[in-house]
This record gives C-alpha cells, sequence and structure tokens, in this order.
C-alpha cells in the first residue's frame, strides 16, 4: 500500500507543512475552546435575571467575547488553507477537501453559532431580551462543531476512511463502538470549559470589566470552573488513552518517546498550573499568577498538539 504522502504527491520534505500545520492549529484551537466552553458559561449565566447579579454580568460580557472569539476560528480556518493552497496548489487535493460534506457542516454549525451570538449579546439587557432556549442551541452547535474535532483522532487512526472523509462520505465517521471516540470528545468538551474558566479569571484579574466586588468573584469562579474541570479531564485523559487501540495506546508507554515525554510534561504541567492558580484566588494582586498559570496550560496546548501529530 503507497503511503500516504506517495497518496498525496507531496514533496518529501515536509518541514513547512508541518510547522504551518502546527503553528496555525494552535492558534484555530484556543479560540475555538473558548467559543466551546464559553457557550456552556453563557448558557449557565442566561437563567440569571437580576441585572445587578455577578452571573448576569458574566453571561453580558461573554456574550460579545464569544463571537469575537468566533471571528478568529474563522481566520484560523481561511488563513492557513489559503497559505497552503498558495504553496501546495499542485499536489493537495483541494477541490475534493473543500467539496466535503463534513467541511460545510463545520461551517455551518460555526456560523449557525455566531449568528445565536450576536443575537443574544444585542438582546441581553434588553426589556424582552431572548428565549432562554437560544444559549442552549448556541452550545449544542458549537458542542456538535467540537465533536467533529474530536474525530479527527479516529479518523487518523483509520487510514482506510481517509477517501471518505474527503469525499464527505458517512463511512469516514468513525466507528459508535470505538470508546475512544467518546472519551476524546468528553477530554475536548471539558478542556475547553477548563480554558475558558481561565478566560474569566483573566477578565476578573484585569479589573476593567467590573466593580472591584465583581473582579474578585469572576477570578473566584473562573478559577473554580478551571480546577474542577482540570481534576475531572486528568482522569477522563487517562481513560482516553487506556480506550485507544493497542498500538496506538503504547505510544504513551514507551513505543514513541515524543508521545510518552509530551504527555508525562503535560501532566506535570498541568499540576503546576493547578497550584499557580489556586495560589491566584487566595491572592490580591493576582493578575501575573493568573497570566502564568495561563502561559503554562498554553504550553500544555501545545504538547497536546505535538501528541496529536504522532497519530
Amino acid at each position: 500500500m503507497p503511503s500516504a504522502i506517495e497518496q498525496l504527491s507531496l514533496p518529501e520534505s515536509l518541514s513547512t507543512l508541518k510547522f504551518m500545520l502546527l503553528f496555525f492549529f494552535i492558534l484555530h484551537l484556543v479560540p475555538m475552546n473558548l467559543i466551546v466552553g464559553g457557550s456552556v458559561f453563557t448558557l449557565i449565566s442566561a437563567g440569571a435575571k437580576d441585572p445587578n447579579s455577578n452571573q448576569y454580568k458574566l453571561g453580558r460580557l461573554l456574550s460579545g467575547y464569544i463571537y469575537k472569539a468566533g471571528i478568529f476560528v474563522f481566520a484560523g480556518i481561511v488563513v492557513p488553507a489559503v497559505l497552503v493552497l498558495l504553496i501546495y496548489w499542485n499536489t493537495i487535493p483541494f477541490s475534493q477537501i473543500l467539496g466535503s460534506i463534513v467541511l460545510y457542516t463545520a461551517f455551518f454549525l460555526l456560523l449557525s453559532g455566531q449568528i445565536g451570538c450576536y443575537h443574544i449579546r444585542k438582546k441581553w439587557d434588553s426589556p424582552e431580551r431572548f428565549l432562554s432556549l437560544i444559549p442552549g442551541i448556541i452550545m449544542l452547535l458549537f458542542l456538535l462543531l467540537g465533536l467533529l474535532y474530536s474525530y479527527n483522532f479516529p479518523v487518523m487512526l483509520r487510514p482506510e476512511t481517509w477517501s471518505g472523509y474527503l469525499e464527505g462520505s458517512i463511512s469516514a465517521i468513525p466507528r459508535f463502538s470505538d470508546l475512544s471516540l467518546y472519551t476524546g470528545y468528553l477530554h475536548f468538551v471539558i478542556s475547553a470549559v477548563a480554558i475558558s474558566g481561565l478566560w474569566v479569571m483573566i477578565i476578573g484579574a484585569r479589573g476593567k470589566s467590573g466593580s472591584d466586588d465583581w473582579s474578585k468573584w469572576a477570578v473566584q469562579y473562573g478559577g473554580k470552573m478551571f480546577m474542577h474541570a482540570t481534576f475531572l479531564n486528568l482522569v477522563i485523559g487517562i481513560a482516553y488513552v487506556i480506550s485507544l487501540p493497542g498500538e496506538q495506546m503504547r505510544y504513551f508507554f514507551g513505543a514513541n518517546p515524543m508521545a510518552t515525554h509530551s504527555l508525562s510534561t503535560s501532566i506535570l504541567l498541568t499540576a503546576i498550573a493547578i497550584i499557580v492558580i489556586f495560589k491566584a484566588r487566595n491572592s490580591e494582586n493576582n493578575l501575573t499568577l493568573v497570566y502564568t498559570g495561563s502561559g503554562i496550560m498554553l504550553l500544555v496546548i501545545l504538547l497536546m498538539t505535538v501528541i496529536r501529530q504522532q497519530f
């Protein structure tokens, strides 16, 4: 069977393509986490009716921020696609990729969620406000979008489905009996909640979006959500590794040094981030600590991206 490189007629040196893949994927993944996790926070806040409550103010802020983050998600798709097209226009089957039903579905979900965010951010302080069902629909749209992301792992583990994926065939969807599909998806969603918790902490620690009392509440609330989600995600992450096919699971236990070291380092850095964020929640001057913890988690995302490339 010819290799993937031979099938796509790619040049032997893929260093430029790999760098672009890692760089732009990270730039795309961060706002993607924010819109998915932020939609969960917004749904929680949508139930607050008192305009003076902390939860109400958080929802009003996030409804606008999520919309802006969605714009970066779009940019994270279009910009690298254009650059790769300019460099590899004669080697990568762009006509098949652009004709994929999967790609159209992702754009439809993202655009629909953006329209919903635009609506609620305009209506948040309106006397009639909006139907409480709308934030739930927005969250569902972004969660479905996240499902498309999470099943990329199973697709990479099943090369025989790649042609179907390019054609938009239903055969490209992983087997629903594959446990790694569910654990991988849960890992993505809980990670998005954790990252969005840090986002709320940064908003509060900067002290530019509300009173001192609200800022302190936001730091406490965001930190609590981050820590709870991260502890839960450590368990889900272990379950995900165990649920992988035997050969891929062994990658993380010495068979692939890069994957093993990246996983071990990411766990260590996550533990350090938890300690830093815990201190930030109990500190008066917490902006530096919040930025430090967020920076550490950005390194974890980078390592997770490196792990993703091992498949």
